[in-house]
């Protein structure tokens, strides 16, 4: 269902109760941030969720519906998509639970730890392949405001001690996001592989690091068709 808000327009998915308005010019809804929660879970009442790149907000919507974590922080750098998901927030009557602040990842201190944080982070490298001439798709797909270093040293800095971190990626990227998170102190402690086909090489996979080393666990891989 299409929406006008401020001169634009917006659809609307179902995320459990909840409901969830994106930009139409927006991709899709994907699988990928339902994955990644899925894969972090279980998320305790008491567990202090960060959401790093939030867009319209459609991760804390995911943790609400899952979990009663009650303290969720989620950053955006983008203005008209922290509006939005401020929207999504409000209008669902979770303002009491989830915060949407606005910043760079490259820049921003928020000055909180968290237990439990989540990241959807672009696929894409910058100058590596074509960029959509919508903005918003090129942002949603794209490193323009942050590489994957950028969003992993956010994450380590906001990390409680006994915390963890969960990222969902591409295969094409697994020995970089193993790298980047070495260099900066962030040790694998399970790993899932996603195929989207049977009989085929896994696609992306989630992985969830810690502060400290130790055996990393290959989870059971999950199969979806897209």
């Amino acid at each position: 269902m299409d929406a006008a808000t401020k001169g634009e327009l917006l659809r609307t998915e179902k995320i459990g109760p909840y409901s969830y308005l994106e930009p139409s010019e927006s991709p899709l809804l994907t699988e990928d941030p339902i994955l990644l929660v899925n894969f972090i879970l279980p998320i305790t009442d008491d567990d202090r969720v960060l959401d790093i790149g939030t867009g319209a907000g459609i991760i804390p919507l995911l943790v609400c519906e899952k979990s009663r974590a009650s303290q969720i922080t989620a950053v955006e750098i983008d203005r008209a998509d922290v509006e939005l998901a401020k929207r999504n927030i409000n209008d669902n009557g979770l303002g009491d639970r989830v915060s949407i602040l606005r910043g760079d990842v490259r820049t921003l201190e928020i000055g909180s730890r968290f237990s439990t944080i989540l990241c959807n982070p672009p696929y894409v490298k910058q100058n590596m392949g074509r960029i959509s001439p919508c903005e918003r798709r090129a942002r949603f797909s794209t490193e323009l405001a942050g590489e994957l270093k950028d969003f992993l040293r956010f994450a380590r800095i906001h990390l409680e001690p006994e915390g963890r971190v969960g990222f969902i990626l591409p295969t094409s990227r697994f020995l970089e996001v193993m790298d980047r998170a070495r260099d900066i102190g962030l040790h694998p402690v399970r790993i899932q592989f996603i195929h989207t086909k049977k009989d085929a090489p896994a696609r992306f996979f989630c992985v969830e690091f810690k502060r400290e080393g130790a055996e990393m666990k290959i989870a059971t891989p999950f199969f979806y068709e897209l």
